[in-house]
């Protein structure tokens, strides 16, 4: 695997065993770990998507905007896609997440993806992602959002934390 850089936008899975992926950005590559911020998006998943077409998929995901996502009121409101309005929450406020380095080969589902301003994907990366096995995420958030309610627990304890500091 070619080194993870920040600011690299991937599609990952938030836990090994998920039925569904979410598009990120590599927010930092530690030692132990990378963090990344969480984008959303509102455009739902084809509901038939195992048999849909990879024509219907490559649709789907055209129309679909992947938006940075902010957890405002210390991690315990609802995740806003419209940034706050101080530099401070805009930055410190993002839905994040880590990822141990001995699991990113279990996360980790496409590299390089083009991600314009606005939140479309691009051609090659439309391309690339209308062939995984899961459909994307959408929304954020809600305990009923991640995989397990301990998942979501540890979503809550991150975003906690990272207010103390």
């Amino acid at each position: 695997m070619h080194v993870l850089k920040e600011g690299e936008i991937i599609i990952l899975k938030d836990e090994p065993e998920a039925k569904d992926w979410y598009c990120a950005e590599i927010r930092a590559v530690l030692a132990d770990r990378i963090e990344v911020n969480y984008f959303t998006t509102q455009t739902p998943a084809l509901e038939d998507y195992d048999e849909c077409s990879n024509q219907k998929r490559k649709e789907r995901l055209g129309e679909a905007l992947f938006l940075r996502t902010w957890c405002l009121s210390g991690g315990k409101g609802k995740p806003t896609t419209s940034p706050p309005s101080t530099k401070y929450a805009r930055t410190n406020h993002l839905w994040w997440g880590k990822i141990p380095m001995e699991d990113v080969a279990n996360h980790i589902l496409v590299r390089d993806v083009g991600l314009d301003a606005t939140g479309k994907l691009d051609n090659i990366s439309i391309k690339l992602i209308s062939k995984l096995k899961i459909p994307h995420h959408q929304g954020a958030g809600g305990e009923d959002d991640f995989v397990s309610k301990e998942a979501f627990q540890r979503q809550m304890k991150r975003n906690n934390n990272k207010k103390k500091r």
